[in-house]
């Protein structure tokens, strides 16, 4: 009589070690990324977007850089995390930091333009501001809640290329948890908190 042999299980018999290893490897794919940037590991707890290798390795960059008093190096790898298109999210959360550094490393005018683009764009987080677009093309305009149009400038403009779109839409100041709404009022308590570093007495203007 013609002995079988069942190969379907073949290689865990041959290969014990496999059917231990597995569950490890699984939970290795699956686990959060944690960037290198080549001189240590960065676990900063307020980076709101670990998932994105190339987004959190500048970020922990600047968060070294700034670690060692390189402001103006910070600013720049900052930047550098600003200027990456996210999935489906908008970049802004940065902009407080990046006004700072310019403002640790001197520069306050450049401190205070960034600190106006963080306010605008959070008030568009908040809802205060809308985006809306104009006779339904891709072009969009900033109002605020009354109706009102805000001029167009470079900031608005800046604003707009970062706050809006139409993945965006139904997303700011429309909180179904109470964990969201804290998750962004840290941010306009980081905001405040700058501005009264660089603007003191500015607040509420």
């Amino acid at each position: 009589m013609q002995r079988t042999t069942d190969t379907r299980s073949a290689p865990m018999r041959r290969y014990p070690f496999i059917a231990f290893l597995f569950p490890f490897l699984v939970c290795l794919a699956f686990s959060p990324v944690r960037a290198d940037d080549g001189e240590g590991k960065c676990e900063s707890s307020d980076v709101q977007f670990p998932a994105d290798r190339a987004y959190r390795e500048k970020t922990c960059r600047g968060e070294r850089l700034e670690k060692e008093g390189r402001y103006g190096e910070a600013a720049e790898a900052y930047q550098a995390a600003l200027d990456m298109d996210l999935f489906e999210v908008p970049n802004f959360e940065l902009l407080p930091r990046l006004a700072l550094m310019h403002h640790m490393a001197g520069d306050e005018a450049q401190a205070r333009e960034t600190l106006e683009e963080a306010k605008l764009a959070l008030q568009v987080m908040a809802g205060a501001v809308v985006c809306y677009g104009s006779d339904g093309t891709t072009e969009f305009h900033l109002k605020e809640r009354s109706g009102a149009r805000l001029p167009d400038s470079p900031l608005t403009e800046k604003v707009m290329n970062r706050m809006c779109g139409a993945m965006y839409e139904g997303t700011y100041g429309n909180y179904t948890s109470l964990e969201g709404l804290l998750a962004d009022a840290k941010l306009v308590e980081e905001y405040y908190s700058v501005e009264g570093e660089v603007s003191p007495g500015d607040r509420g203007r």
